[in-house]
């Protein structure tokens, strides 16, 4: 195999082992076409829906989105009386998205797509009175269809508001969304950053 191919193999992070297989390997795992093709994310958005905005809503963190030119994106949670999370709800200008608890703690739930697939998956694990492990699973690889996911906790502080911290018990303000590009193109998310 010629050593320009196994270059971009190991750019694309391919063990060795896989470069003894033959060149075909190359042109079944990345095209050149694939690579032209835009990898445009975008979050989703939900009807709107009065109940959840009725309530008590609480500002939880910002996210950064620098495949998107740095659009901003605002996180906030709906509680109701007894400060239990009603909703997880995302902001951005006029458009929102609102994840009710149900879905949020049962399933991953889709955030943003890029591309025609889902880009960003978000789910806690736990309940609607205590919180829990958060997981955010992002596209790493549009080409390859990999996937990373970075992990946290969402619960309440000691004044009873809603926070998310890393698994080191840091509070988390900001997530910034790092852009992963190949030969100049965008083709997912590299990290996420925390504050």
């Amino acid at each position: 195999m010629k050593r320009w191919t196994q270059g971009i193999f190991l750019c694309l992070g391919v063990s060795g082992a896989a470069l003894q297989t033959s060149g075909a390997l190359f042109a079944k795992t990345l095209s050149f076409k694939q690579i032209r093709q835009p990898f445009q994310l975008h979050f989703l958005n939900s009807p709107y829906n009065n109940y959840f905005l009725e309530n008590q809503t609480q500002p939880l963190l910002n996210v950064f989105s620098e495949p998107e030119d740095w659009q901003i994106h605002n996180l906030f949670v709906s509680v109701d009386q007894n400060q239990n999370l009603l909703a997880l709800i995302r902001k951005t200008g006029a458009e929102q998205q609102i994840i009710p608890q149900e879905e949020l703690f049962r399933k991953e739930t889709s955030l943003a797509r890029a591309s025609g697939r889902d880009a960003i998956f978000v789910r806690c694990k736990g309940s609607k009175e205590t919180g829990g492990r958060i997981i955010i699973k992002y596209l790493y690889d549009g080409i390859l269809k990999k996937y990373r996911e970075m992990e946290g906790e969402l619960r309440k502080n000691s004044a009873g508001k809603w926070q998310m911290y890393t698994l080191k018990k840091v509070p988390v303000q900001k997530l910034t969304l790092k852009s992963r590009k190949l030969f100049g193109r965008l083709i997912g998310i590299d990290r996420i950053d925390v504050n």
